[in-house]
């Protein structure tokens, strides 16, 4: 298999193959929301995505919820704060799920933290 410079096609480079846009969270978003509802908890706040039948608890953690979008800790705030970024929350579940950063055996399976959510710049201070 040969690739041309400047191509933008991923290959698994273990065996050769081209490898899915899925699987590199670019444009695609596995996980769908799968309920509105939401449950506020002491820990941040608790909502549901699914793949495909399958339902994925996840939990946006209240620390995100303080340190990247301002909540002051209490409920109402950490319910704001949710949902004025509920899609870039969704979109950080999905990637974490993407890359297979999912806990096996507790509940929820996905949390979303404040490291989740910053920029790749941020991330090498």
């Amino acid at each position: 298999m040969s690739i041309e410079a400047g191509s933008t096609r991923s290959v698994d480079l273990l065996v050769g193959n081209p490898v899915p846009q899925a699987y590199h969270g670019i444009g695609t978003m596995p996980l769908a929301r799968s309920k509105e509802q939401i449950l506020i908890t002491m820990n941040g706040v608790r909502f549901l995505m699914a793949d495909g039948a399958t339902e994925v608890p996840c939990r946006a953690a209240r620390e995100l919820l303080e340190d990247r979008f301002g909540s002051n800790g209490d409920q109402v705030e950490d319910e704001k704060a949710f949902r004025m970024h509920r899609a870039a929350i969704e979109q950080a579940a999905s990637d974490k799920y993407d890359a297979g950063q999912v806990e096996p055996v507790a509940d929820p399976k996905i949390v979303v933290t404040a490291w989740d959510m910053a920029s790749p710049l941020s991330r090498k201070m």
